[in-house]
């Protein structure tokens, strides 16, 4: 059965970049091709509704910081995921905020869709819970879907399941986007580099506007010039987002 891989370790030690307020809403919204409005209404809510009648989106996913306004390395898997849910599958949101509540009231996890097994029929949510597929609403019936891989631009640590780095969307599309542009907040600050190589992508673009070619910054940096590419094409996506 193809599955979604969400199982981080059950609780990160306490500092862990990974769980540390590092991005505003705009960057976040810029690496992972989601609008601002949002990612802000998602982690934040945000006021709907005619004058006079103003009602609250209340937010569903929680981020690193509220008062700051600020999201972790987790929060941008988090919003990836539901995106992934929501664009993907069109899996309604009420359903997903009630099967993400069930779940981490049954299973006492703050973070579901980073710390555990999803899967989705395209209808609803699954997870796995003691080597049983559980319906994530009613989390008494025991099913096993047809279930579909719903997203792979997250890498895992083979050793402790941990969700060691992130993909972002550097095309319109998961499937147009190369694994070439990665979020890792081991390296540069978690802001985006050449993968593997932990070269920022942000200095490959500015030198490339004062007028290096790619063949020049691609000697320069050791790597080849379809990665120079890639990092110039997400740096223009980014700024086009921003």
């Amino acid at each position: 059965m193809p599955t979604l891989k969400f199982d981080v370790s059950d609780a990160l030690a306490e500092g862990d970049v990974r769980s540390q307020p590092a991005y505003s809403a705009a960057l976040a919204g810029r690496y992972l091709n989601i609008p601002v409005s949002t990612i802000n209404a998602w982690f934040f809510g945000m006021p709907y509704g005619r004058r006079g009648q103003k009602k609250h989106f209340e937010p569903v996913l929680s981020p690193a910081d509220s008062t700051s306004k600020l999201l972790s390395f987790e929060n941008l898997g988090e919003a990836l995921v539901f995106r992934t849910f929501r664009r993907n599958h069109n899996l309604a949101l009420p359903m997903i905020r009630e099967a993400l509540e069930k779940v981490s009231e049954k299973l006492g996890i703050q973070r579901p869709l980073v710390h555990h097994v999803f899967f989705t029929d395209g209808a609803r949510l699954f997870v796995e819970h003691a080597g049983k597929y559980i319906d994530a609403q009613r989390f008494d019936q025991l099913l096993l879907p047809d279930a579909q891989l719903v997203m792979n631009r997250i890498e895992w640590n083979q050793d402790n399941d941990e969700m060691r780095r992130l993909f972002p969307i550097t095309r319109s599309s998961y499937a147009d986007s190369p694994k070439i542009i990665v979020i890792d907040p081991e390296f540069a600050f978690g802001a985006t580099t050449i993968v593997d190589r932990g070269i920022p992508t942000r200095p490959i673009r500015e030198r490339w506007m004062a007028g290096e070619s790619v063949h020049e910054l691609s000697i320069d940096y050791r790597c080849e010039p379809r990665a120079i590419e890639e990092a110039l094409r997400s740096e223009a996506k980014f700024s086009r987002a921003a």
